[in-house]
């Protein structure tokens, strides 16, 4: 057999650099392809510019959206890939994965965590939680984690069935941990194995519409090197019959966290393979993996750490020996207990690591090369490797990995006969390609390292613009090579399923760019076909188009407290912007803003009241579509001073009997006393009355005093409330200073409005009073308030024209005149608010 007919690479690679001219029209949501067409589940899709269309593994089947047009020319149809679909139905594919909805599927694994942790294991790129580590329900778990668009492999639970993001049931962990000596002499599991088929047999006796598989974790007591608990005539009776009442079957080892033996990596490899033999052929096969020390097996001060690149290696040997799911433990019990320890360090490598895994996924779960069996690695100097192989749209993938325990670096050597000299092979994610000798190709190997190989079919298409995965926030040219020995018959370029370009012949140079502005926001793929009527080649890359509103000024918390001048500005990404409206609490008929460009505008939040509020900026783009963005704040100018004038406490101590006094005033003329507590005017208790008919002062430290509410109680004429509100006009006077000087009091006006009158003449009575003036300073206008809109009575005089900061209102006086007989008029509640700043 012959394949990989490339010759030498520097003859056949035509590069066609096509760059920016074209426009590419814009589209909607409506036109989306559905939730579920467009990817293999999980967003698995090759690397390096490989998503292959056209094979058993398509990224999405091509939607037109229309017929071919010239390039230029086209419509573009959306295509919204999200990171998880809803689960319509979960098999077992023919190579020993999982497939969901029909598309093979790479489970990444956390194991057991509440829902504080879910945005951990987002962090490290998982897809499924495993087992539920919360105090949650296991249904309001898994729609927790629905939200999170991640899948749940959990108990059993009837309420749970049919949920459209669980991926499987899970049996008790480790059902085959030994338990006590049992009146034989040998440990048993704790659970037996008649227990594990009863729990199986219930599952699928109850979950029958739309089956999930059942998972079952082993401790590593079946492997053939582990004979401390169970003998083979144990585990012949235990784990065949354990295996056959589940559908997934795993396993853990933990060869540091768990023995503090670095030197113990292969046992994870190992594990699978032996594992293979106890669940038999077809069933998919997975492997918890340790990510942080911390254990309850080795006392704390001599653990060794898990380093990123061992967690690296163990993932890798469990894939490579034919584990189809992976999953990590990451619980941690010394020094204190923790169900997700790993550092920083390791998260970022996990995510790095189980990005790739998803990219690879197609890759991985593919069918078994046929060419594996005659094919070998060899690693010198007499090192420990292994590989596998798999074959996808007739292109070979090599997952080959150096598991020497010694540590070494050792250069492998891989013997593929009908390998013809001068193929192309692509280092997958290394930036670089080896060329085939006759039959074989070599490659270095870092200690515990592993490389991905990708030898295509001869012709294919590399994409070099834009990137794989790339977010587009500036137009970029379409940018392309093929190789091949020949010139294509014809060249079709397709974004999303709509033809951009096709034709009999390469298209022009400076033809075709991608401008983001005209794209729906989400994920994009491009694909570009080439062919001569007996040979084709297709390649696909996925991009993503970003679109958002930025408002400048705000941090990134749920409230944002805010005072005084409150500058913003605005900016957008991928958005080109027509018209713009600012608007606060929705009041669209009074926008803040509203003009083609975006503006930068400073907000005086005095204008509003304390408390929460919304801005919206509202955009509308040259293309009609509309785009909002909202933040919400919460104004906080205000600190408030409430006086209830509640009169003095008793105190009782060694020093005998005292008495608290309870006022927030600052000073008081001598002449108050304390109303009689027995009497409560409108249920009042807390009042200050004078002791005679003299003139009385209270005074209140109220820096930045802005304004003020006061309750006065007094007697009035039932048939004239105007007359009364004219008399206490007279007979009650409020006063700002800066210093407390004689000399710089200023006269306040305030409003007076009649809000409660009872049958024994007394009447309650509001007053507010404001400052009102520049907030930079200056001279400031002191005014009657309008809150009660009614009558008012001046007891002020003319406004202060002196210039005064508003830094300088540090001091509010209340005067009792003598006007008013002392029985009369009360005082009761006072409310001041002072601005922050």
């Amino acid at each position: 057999m012959k394949w990989g007919q490339a010759g030498h690479i520097k003859s056949i690679v035509l590069v066609f650099l096509m760059a920016v001219t074209a426009v590419i029209s814009g589209f909607s949501f409506d036109s989306a392809v559905p939730a579920g067409s467009a990817m293999p589940v999980g967003g698995a899709m090759p690397v390096g510019g490989a998503v292959l269309v056209g094979g058993a593994v398509l990224v999405g089947d091509a939607v037109p959206v229309g017929d071919a047009v010239e390039a230029g020319e086209a419509e573009v149809a959306a295509t919204l890939i999200p990171s998880l679909e809803p689960i319509q139905k979960v098999e077992v594919g023919p190579n020993a994965e999982l497939l969901v909805n029909g598309r093979p599927f790479l489970p990444i694994m956390l194991w057991a965590q509440d829902e504080t942790h879910i945005k951990d294991g987002l962090a490290i790129g998982v897809n499924t939680f495993a087992g539920n580590g919360s105090h949650l329900s296991n249904r309001l778990y898994l729609d927790l984690l629905s939200k999170a668009g991640l899948y749940g492999v959990l108990p059993f639970d009837s309420q749970n069935i049919n949920h459209p993001y669980l991926l499987g049931w899970i049996h008790h962990y480790e059902p085959d941990y030994p338990g006590p000596w049992a009146s034989d002499g040998r440990r048993w599991p704790r659970i037996s194995v008649e227990e594990v088929a009863e729990v199986y047999r219930s599952i699928k006796q109850a979950d029958t519409t739309s089956p999930r598989p059942v998972f079952l974790t082993f401790t590593a007591h079946f492997m053939k090197e582990l004979t401390t608990y169970y003998t083979e005539e144990q585990k012949a009776a235990i784990y065949p019959p354990m295996a056959t009442n589940a559908d997934v079957v795993g396993f853990d080892v933990y060869p540091i966290a768990g023995w503090n033996k670095p030197e113990w990596l292969y046992r994870v490899a190992d594990g699978i393979t032996d594992l293979r033999e106890v669940a038999g052929e077809g069933k998919p096969l997975y492997a918890w993996i340790e990510t942080n020390n911390g254990g309850q097996w080795v006392a704390l001060e001599q653990q060794l750490p898990v380093t990123p690149a061992e967690t690296r290696a163990e993932v890798w040997m469990a894939l490579i020996r034919g584990a189809t799911a992976i999953g990590y433990f990451t619980h941690s019990w010394v020094p204190s207990y923790t169900q997700f320890a790993p550092d920083s360090q390791m998260v970022a490598a996990l995510r790095q690591l189980n990005e790739r895994l998803i990219r690879l996924a197609p890759a991985l779960l593919a069918p078994p090369a046929p060419e594996a069996e005659a094919t070998e690695m060899i690693m010198s100097p007499n090192m420990a490797c292994h590989f596998k192989m798999t074959k996808m749209n007739n292109d070979l993938w090599i997952f080959a990995q150096n598991i020497d325990m010694r540590r070494l670096p050792g250069r492998a050597t891989f013997r593929l006969p009908g390998l013809e000299a001068g193929t192309v092979i692509e280092v997958i994610d290394e930036d670089r390609f080896l060329v085939a000798g006759d039959g074989e190709f070599s490659d270095d190997f870092e200690p515990l390292a592993e490389h991905v190989y990708w030898i295509r079919r001869e012709p294919y298409v590399i994409i070099n613009s834009p990137l794989d995965r790339a977010g587009l926030t500036s137009p970029q040219p379409v940018d392309f090579q093929v190789v091949w020995e020949k010139q294509p018959s014809y060249v079709q370029v397709e974004l999303d399923g709509k033809v951009l370009y096709s034709g009999e012949s390469l298209p022009p140079s400076n033809l075709l760019a991608i401008d983001p502005n005209r794209l729906e926001q989400g994920h994009h793929l491009l694909t570009v076909k080439v062919g001569d009527g007996e040979k084709s080649a297709a390649e696909s890359v996925y991009f993503t188009v970003p679109r958002s509103i930025q408002i400048i000024g705000f941090d990134e918390s749920r409230y944002t407290y805010v005072s005084g001048l409150l500058p913003i500005s605005v900016t957008v990404t991928n958005i080109a912007v027509a018209e713009a409206v600012i608007v606060i609490d929705g009041h669209t008929e009074e926008p803040l803003y509203q003009g083609a460009g975006l503006p930068e505008l400073t907000i005086d939040t005095l204008q509003l009241s304390d408390g929460p509020h919304t801005i919206e900026v509202r955009i509308t783009d040259i293309y009609g579509r509309e785009f909002s963005q909202q933040t919400e704040f919460k104004a906080s100018n205000f600190q408030t001073l409430e006086d209830d004038l509640p009169p003095p406490s008793g105190l009782f101590s060694l020093w005998g009997l005292g008495s608290i006094n309870l006022s927030r005033t600052h000073a008081a003329s001598a002449g108050w006393d304390y109303a009689d507590q027995s009497v409560k005017l409108f249920g009042d208790e807390g009042r200050r009355v004078r002791r005679a008919d003299t003139e009385e002062y209270l005074i209140w430290e109220t820096p930045r005093f802005h304004n003020a509410t006061l309750t006065i109680y007094a007697k009035c004429a039932e048939l004239n409330l105007d007359i009364d509100l004219d008399h206490l006009a007279k007979a009650v006077r409020l006063y700002l200073s800066q210093d407390l000087q004689s000399d710089s009091w200023i006269p306040l006006v305030y409003s007076a409005q009649v809000v409660e009158t009872a049958s024994d003449g007394w009447c309650r009575i509001e007053l507010q009073t404001e400052v009102v003036g520049d907030a930079a300073g200056g001279a400031p206008s002191v005014s009657t308030g309008d809150a009660s809109g009614d009558a008012s009575g001046d007891a002020s005089g003319d406004a202060p024209g002196d210039p005064i900061s508003r830094e300088g209102w540090r001091w509010f006086k209340l005067v009792f005149q003598d006007y008013s007989p002392a029985e009369e008029l009360q005082l009761g509640k006072v409310v001041v608010w002072m601005r922050r700043y």
